[in-house]
Formats: C-alpha cells, structure tokens, sequence
C-alpha cells in the first residue's frame, strides 16, 4: 500500500516511465496530489467534528465520542 501511495502512480509501469506521485498534478483542477489529499482529509475531519458536535447538543455523547474518535483517526 504505501509502495502505491508514496512513491509511484502506477506500480505496473517501470520507474523511469513515470512520475512520482507528489509530482502528479490534476489536469481539470490543476491540483496537486498532496493538496488533493490535504483538502480531503481536512474536509472528513471538520464533517466527523461537526456531526459530533451535533450528537452532543442532542444529548448522544456515545455517538459524539464515536465521531470524535473517527475524526482523530482520520488525522
């Protein structure tokens, strides 16, 4: 897993042919890799908080601490 998310895009392709993967870059969005990963990361993260935060007014602290473990899981 971490040989295929590191360090080349295509692990099927030889090495000289390809690009690492913090190299590759969108074409739609003109997105970097890494900023793609850091957006969606930080989007999971603030989506599970909000929903803890939301079972919590609610009075579900069993399923606020789920998403708050969730959310520092995702981190």
């Amino acid at each position: 897993m971490a040989e295929h998310t590191y360090s080349v895009t295509d692990p099927g392709t030889p090495s000289g042919e390809q690009e690492p993967v913090n190299e590759w870059t969108d074409d739609e969005s003109g997105v970097s890799y890494n900023g793609h990963a850091w957006s969606q990361r930080t989007l999971l993260v603030t989506t599970l908080m909000t929903k803890a935060g939301s079972r919590r007014r609610k009075g579900d602290d069993h399923n606020a601490e789920r998403y708050e473990a969730a959310a520092e899981a995702a981190e």
